[in-house]
């Protein structure tokens, strides 16, 4: 169960277990820290730019409950500033159940607007604030969140609000990865990805060559240090029917070639933009989405390549 999902189901998780049992992913966890996505000491707490930057569906579902939440706040401060307004009665008036309404306020209660939630013998009151009536609304107040959070990272890796059941194979093929090297420079790619995009980009190739030698050493096969990164996976894929030439289905094969153009490119991108080279006065310089779209691409293809050899060895 990934850390936004938890939350809003009711079950926020305790940091101290959650750590012991996902140790791999205590640096982006930190990172996630670091740069404002998440707070507390105690219980995980995804803070409203956490949200902003969470993506899926049902952060949008969430985010768009804010927005119901705001303007009814906005409109009752407005009529009686100084009366709190009832958790029954805001969930009510914004069309929403009484839990979606309590998530949704607890995000704004995280939120440049804030606001006070106060649970007494068994009833809940919202107390709102004189922000909910200045400016443009809510527009304002995801604009701040963005400007508060403008040298904080502009997107949060998925990995760290998703967990395994959420199905993603590919990226758990990587995380519980046999092979030690693979698995570091998985993590290293994604740790590169806020503060140094060239080195993720590096990483990138890295984390291809390791999964591309590890097939090859598991068949028996000794990797030629001196094959390029497109031949050197030519060579795995092959091992484990991955090439073009062993797909049957057309649809199939046509992305099984698009696979090895893509190594192809990730080798030639990380010469051009990654930090291996020395970058020259002239050289091109990657932005976090050239990085964030290569670690896309190569962790797809790095973690095919590991679920499939896995697959391989199944009875």
């Amino acid at each position: 169960m990934g850390l936004f999902d938890s939350e809003l189901d009711g079950n926020p998780i305790e940091f101290l277990t959650w750590r012991a049992k996902n140790w791999k992913k205590i640096p982006q966890l930190e990172e996630l820290r670091r740069h404002g996505a998440i707070e507390g000491d105690t219980h995980c707490t995804v803070t409203f730019w956490g949200l902003l930057n969470t993506p899926g569906k049902r952060s949008k579902v969430v985010l768009a409950h804010c927005e119901r939440l705001f303007r009814v706040l906005r409109g009752h401060y407005s009529d009686r500033p100084k009366e709190p307004i009832s958790l029954e009665d805001l969930a009510a008036q914004a069309g929403l159940s009484p839990q979606e309404a309590l998530t949704g306020a607890r995000f704004l209660a995280r939120s440049p607007a804030h606001l006070v939630i106060n649970s007494h013998d068994g009833r809940t009151q919202i107390f709102a604030n004189e922000t909910y009536v200045r400016g443009r609304g809510f527009r304002d107040i995801k604009r701040t969140a963005h400007e508060q959070g403008r040298f904080r990272l502009k997107a949060i890796p998925a990995i760290a609000f998703t967990g395994a059941g959420s199905g993603r194979v590919l990226e758990s093929a990587l995380d519980q990865a046999e092979s030690d090297v693979v698995r570091e420079c998985w993590q290293k790619a994604l740790e590169r990805l806020g503060t140094d995009p060239a080195g993720a980009i590096t990483s990138c190739r890295s984390l291809l060559e390791a999964a591309c030698k590890y097939v090859l050493e598991e068949h028996g096969e000794a990797a030629d240090t001196s094959l390029e990164l497109p031949r050197l996976y030519k060579s795995a894929a092959k091992l484990i029917r991955l090439d073009s030439d062993s797909a049957v289905d057309g649809a199939l094969r046509r992305i099984l070639q698009g696979c090895a153009a893509a190594v192809d490119g990730l080798a030639e991108l990380r010469n051009k933009m990654g930090d291996a080279h020395g970058p020259g006065r002239h050289s091109a310089r990657p932005a976090r989405r050239h990085a964030e779209f290569a670690v896309m691409v190569a962790g797809a293809i790095a973690g095919l390549l590991m679920a499939t050899l896995d697959a391989h060895r199944a009875p």
